[in-house]
């Protein structure tokens, strides 16, 4: 058992927390349910802590009152800071510097840690451990830099000029006093920047003075950038509550994006990774502090730019703040009954709700294809009012033909059925061509939907559209429309587009070069069944385990994919959606997936087995 003793410093007050910190020292901040302080006396106890000495400040009576309230087995002792308000953590772990002894533990209140972090640092021996993780975004303050695995000098992020490099690995701020000779120098250290009046410095400048003397034997455990996280601020704590969550599947499924700030690859969300180019970013990052402050032109301007690059008239174009926004109104526009295909975007069934809604299923066995001569009959039975059709269709990716498409509308225009084709990904697709916008004249009843996000790379801007030759139908739509419903970044972006349509046709096609290699990749996954596609995802069916398993099993190689069992098609738990990303991502999601399902391919007969005897029995 590890007798040690741990000095958790405590006596700040975490301003940048703003409210969260108003009444409550930061210290007892939670992130899910659970408080900075309280995570660190579990983990600590659990390894054999048996003493913790606490430095206390501001709010110093709640800290101590909570920490009494406790039923533990530790042995806790308070340190009270009484100028915390003008002095740093120096000055704080000076005052507890007579518990600084061989084996005692170096904690900051504000820190969530696992515990598997903590059982790596007390099992590495050196005159001071250092606990680091890869230096990775919006990570700030002391990092160490590393050579083959050990401790040459410590930096920080805030430092002139300073910029990421591979070996730069952040402080975790939990450290381990190895030696009693390190302990006698820290002690003795901490005097003397006390003495020189350093009491707003850092206590790790005593750890960088010593690694540059070379004396010492410094040594580093590096633990995984999932494992804990550092909150100073409330952008911080979103970030800290997806890795302290108990489920993170759940968590990411209760959202619908912005999984970029967690320590994943996220091949759930679709994206164009090789458009805008740089130039063009570089372009609209040079007017943000104008695009920022000005109100945008409005929907007119940017419907002539959007025309000019799709080659449609304006007059034939409502833009939106992403395709969303249009799929909200349908129910607004169209008072029966939508019909819709399954699997596919549920967002269409969802606004409609369950009693306005007609499912036409489609099946794997005929490769997701909707069979338009049974949807006619379907229509002429049930009568809805617009029937919907994703091509591609989203999950499956499966393409329906254009020509297919508008004999359709003709057919439907007949029976006062209202087609929307949403073609969304359509630019992901060989067959890109095969698109109705040329046909928009041809049938009144018709309009086609399309959200930009996932093509044009631009998901965080929000763009889509809805096109068709109906004015009734696009007055409605744009009577129901705010007058600034598109930001001035949707606006700059569109209004540069025109002049990248070449840029943007070369991307699309690396795209599909991309997605068909994933899939024969993915193919050849003993356990993975794909089906062809028309997009930039692939719709996979799992063997062995629901799809929901195999998606926690990849988290814990920190890559998130999609499962569908709720796209309601049958045996849907089982089906998972794969986005394309760059080759080299791809290859580390392959590599991560044939070992899964090499473990599950050899489980799976065992399961089968015990189920057996268990029969039998």
């Amino acid at each position: 058992m590890n007798t040690g003793t741990a000095i958790i410093l405590c006596a700040g007050r975490g301003s940048r927390l703003a409210n969260r910190t108003r009444h409550m020292p930061k210290p007892l901040v939670k992130t899910n349910g659970i408080a900075f302080l309280d995570n660190a006396l579990s983990n600590l106890q659990l390894h054999g802590i048996t003493r913790v000495v606490v430095v206390v400040g501001y709010q110093a009576e709640i800290i101590t009152e909570h920490l009494n309230s406790l039923e533990t087995l530790l042995d806790i002792d308070y340190v009270h800071n009484p100028d915390w308000e003008t002095t740093n953590n120096i000055y704080s772990l000076y005052l507890a510097r007579q518990h600084i002894t061989e084996g005692a533990l170096i904690v900051e209140g504000d820190i969530f840690f696992s515990g598997a972090c903590l059982e790596k640092l007390l099992r590495t021996s050196s005159d001071l451990v250092a606990l680091v993780s890869p230096l990775g975004k919006n990570m700030e303050g002391t990092y160490a830099n590393l050579h083959e695995g050990r401790l040459q000098s410590f930096g920080s992020t805030k430092d002139d000029g300073h910029q990421t490099q591979e070996e730069q690995y952040k402080t975790v701020n939990l450290y381990r006093i190895g030696s009693p000779l390190f302990a006698n120098h820290v002690r003795e250290q901490l005097e003397v920047q006390i003495e020189d009046g350093n009491l707003n410095a850092y206590y790790e400048d005593v750890f960088k003075q010593a690694c540059k003397t070379k004396k010492w034997d410094i040594g580093a455990v590096v633990v995984p950038s999932t494992e804990w996280y550092e909150v100073d601020n409330y952008y911080d704590l979103t970030v800290c509550n997806y890795i302290s969550s108990r489920d993170r599947l759940v968590f990411l499924q209760s959202r619908h994006g912005g999984y970029w700030r967690y320590p994943l690859l996220d091949f759930a969300l679709i994206y164009n990774f090789h458009f805008p180019p740089q130039q063009m970013k570089d372009r609209i990052k040079e007017n943000f502090d104008h695009i920022l402050l000005n109100y945008p032109g409005g929907r007119k301007l940017i419907e002539e730019s959007l025309s000019e690059f799709i080659g449609i008239p304006a007059r034939h174009l409502c833009v939106a703040n992403g395709a969303a926004e249009i799929i909200k109104l349908l129910p607004s526009i169209f008072p029966g009954k939508v019909l819709v295909t399954v699997p596919s975007f549920n967002e269409y069934a969802n606004v409609f709700g369950e009693e306005r809604t007609l499912s036409y299923h489609t099946h794997a066995e005929q490769g997701f294809k909707v069979n338009l001569d049974a949807l006619v009959q379907t229509c002429k039975k049930e009568r809805p009012s617009v029937v919907v059709i994703e091509s591609p269709n989203n999950p499956t990716g499966r393409l329906t033909p254009a020509a297919a498409l508008s004999d359709l509308a003709s057919q439907l225009s007949e029976l006062d059925i209202a087609l929307i084709v949403d073609e969304s990904f359509l630019d992901f697709s060989p067959n890109a061509a095969n698109t109705l916008l040329s046909s928009l004249g041809k049938h009144s009843n018709l309009a086609v939907i399309r959200s930009m996000s996932k093509t044009f790379g631009i998901g965080g801007i929000r763009i889509g559209y809805l096109a068709s030759a109906n004015h009734s139908l696009l007055a409605l739509l744009n009577s129901l429309l705010p007058i600034w419903n598109l930001n001035g970044f949707a606006e700059e972006m569109l209004l540069h587009l025109p002049q990248y349509k070449q840029e943007y046709l070369e991307s699309c096609q690396q795209v599909i070069r991309d997605t068909q290699a994933l899939r024969q990749a993915l193919d050849e996954i003993e356990g993975i069944t794909t089906f062809a596609t028309d997009s930039n995802f692939v719709y996979c069916q799992i063997e062995h385990v629901p799809a929901r398993t195999l998606c926690r099993l990849l988290l814990e190689h920190n890559l998130y994919i999609k499962e569908c069992s709720g796209k309601r098609n049958t045996d849907s738990d089982h089906y998972v959606r794969i986005s394309c990303r760059t080759r080299q991502e791809n290859a580390q999601l392959i590599n991560a997936l044939k070992s899964i399902m090499q473990a599950l391919e050899v489980e799976a007969p065992r399961s089968s087995r015990m189920k057996e005897a268990l029969s039998n029995a």
